[in-house]
């Protein structure tokens, strides 16, 4: 890989990535869902001393395959998408440790930014059929989400709560320059 590749300005493949979290529902299993509307940008892949990224989430794309929930999670309960409509992430910095990547950036909810730091896997540049280069990684981390003020539960007869206040998130995110 030549510097000047890793150096370009990437944009997301939005057709070929998924942004998504699961949370523990009830201590018994793991509500997913994901968001249909994203936008990212990336400069200096693969190279520490001048990576940035940014991922712009559009809230009200939310889906967990049920209606009600949807639009449980889309209200002040939770992420209140007519005042709140994005979730940002702007990556500061990325480390390899092992066979492992981190990202760590500042993930802001509600108007609240709090330091995150995301496990990456991938990274490898190839050229498509048609003279793009490309790049995909994995990610995943987990955040607190009474630390966005996504404070809304229920507690059980029997002890825990309803929705867990720990989020994984998770996805797959392909970027292409040319």
């Amino acid at each position: 890989m030549t510097t000047e590749i890793s150096l370009k300005k990437w944009q997301i493949d939005a057709a070929h990535s998924y942004i998504g979290f699961k949370v523990k529902h009830m201590l018994v299993s793991n509500v997913k869902g994901r968001f249909e509307k994203f936008d990212a940008t990336a400069e200096g892949i693969n190279s520490p001393e001048s990576f940035f990224a940014e991922v712009k989430i559009d809230v009200d794309s939310i889906s967990t395959n049920n209606t009600d929930r949807d639009n449980h999670l889309k209200s002040n309960d939770f992420f209140n998408a007519s005042e709140y409509p994005q979730i940002i992430f702007k990556a500061t910095s990325i480390k390899t440790e092992g066979n492992i990547k981190k990202v760590a950036g500042d993930l802001t909810i509600r108007s609240i930014t709090k330091p995150v730091e995301l496990e990456l896997t991938g990274g490898d540049i190839v050229k498509d059929p048609w003279g793009n280069d490309r790049v995909g990684y994995t990610f995943k981390g987990e955040v607190n989400r009474f630390d966005y003020e996504l404070t809304w539960n229920q507690l059980l007869e029997a002890g825990g709560a309803i929705v867990s206040p720990n989020v994984i998130l998770e996805g797959e995110i392909e970027f292409i320059t040319n």
